[in-house]
């Protein structure tokens, strides 16, 4: 009965959406809430690898995503942990290169602010909303509702970077997601609540599932507005930066500080949360704001959408778990959908 809520669910969002997108060249009189859409950002060479960043960050996210779920920790505690180590990580590569973080120092205003705003909107509000789907409906059941992202994402770019795509644009994303979805509807073991969260019912699984699609799509389009003369390693460190802080914040005043760092201390905990971050956190964080400065954030969203097909490659290779013919049949249609993309 939850799959088909949830199904339904997605499908509905995904058409009643489709129809503001189809209205959206005639709708000129938004035109003056739309910022300009940031120039491309100096350090990209835009060439075929900057086209699939989004992919590296879909299958970093992937690995990073099988250890996340194996660790014993409140969903609020595995996001401060993960802003944490990333941040850490990104002062280090940065600022050990010559000439590093240069351009950080002539940040302006206003791009500070977007990247605040995204900060805040997808890595506080968004990642945690997402660990809490994950924990409470289980990896298949949170993916279908990621699945919504790049559907939000056209038309967040559309209304504040005045991106419209194309009907092949159209087309493949379409396909890509027709994929995915074949993939995560899969059967999987009944999920558990991991620990620090408590019993929690499907509906507020649901609500994280959609609230964390929303604000990933929001949050990639203002981490596009404020990219405007950096790079996406130093927009990244910003980003995850103020996460970081903001995180922090939160959990002493909510009075979860001491109850995170017991949790991410544990024995064993540390090194796997580093392990994840520094594959998912740091390089997946980095290339997908690679792709969203050289791409559509829809399409952007999309290729990192894939990542449901890269944990299906990397259980069959890597633990030795059977994956069923009709999963492999979803991963071949993402992968030609991920094709029409980088051709269109």
């Amino acid at each position: 009965m939850l799959d088909l809520l949830i199904w339904s669910l997605s499908r509905q969002l995904s058409a009643e959406l489709a129809v503001v997108l189809r209205w959206a060249p005639t709708n000129r009189w938004l035109s003056p809430l739309r910022p300009p859409t940031p120039k491309p950002q100096e350090g990209i060479v835009f060439d075929r690898w900057t086209e699939i960043a989004g992919l590296i960050a879909a299958l970093c996210w992937a690995v990073a995503g099988l250890v996340f779920s194996r660790i014993p920790a409140s969903a609020g505690a595995l996001n401060l942990g993960k802003n944490i180590c990333g941040t850490a990580i990104l002062l280090a590569v940065i600022f050990t290169r010559p000439g590093g973080g240069s351009a950080l120092a002539d940040l302006g205003i206003e791009p500070l602010l977007w990247l605040t705003a995204s900060a805040i909107v997808g890595l506080v509000i968004g990642d945690r909303s997402y660990f809490r789907s994950l924990q409470i409906l289980g990896p298949r059941r949170a993916m279908i509702l990621s699945t919504l992202t790049p559907v939000f994402a056209a038309a967040v770019g559309w209304f504040l970077l005045a991106e419209v795509l194309d009907g092949v644009e159209l087309l493949a994303i379409g396909v890509t997601l027709a994929g995915v979805m074949v993939v995560i509807r899969e059967r999987s073991p009944a999920p558990k609540v991991l620990a620090g969260e408590g019993e929690s019912r499907p509906i507020e699984g649901l609500l994280h599932g959609v609230n964390g699609a929303l604000c990933q799509a929001v949050g990639t389009a203002l981490a596009k507005l404020g990219m405007e003369g950096v790079t996406p390693l130093e927009a990244s460190l910003v980003r995850l930066s103020i996460a970081a802080v903001i995180g922090l914040g939160i959990a002493f005043l909510i009075g979860r500080a001491r109850p995170w760092a017991r949790q991410l201390t544990a024995p064993g905990i540390p090194a796997r949360i580093l392990f994840a971050s520094s594959i998912g956190t740091f390089l997946g964080i980095w290339m997908s704001l690679i792709a969203i400065g050289a791409l559509p954030v829809a399409i952007a969203n999309t290729q990192t959408a894939t990542t449901p097909i890269f944990i299906t490659v990397l259980v069959a290779l890597l633990l030795r778990e059977r994956v069923s013919p009709r999963a492999w049949i979803g991963t071949a249609v993402a992968m030609g959908g991920v094709a029409l993309l980088l051709l269109a």
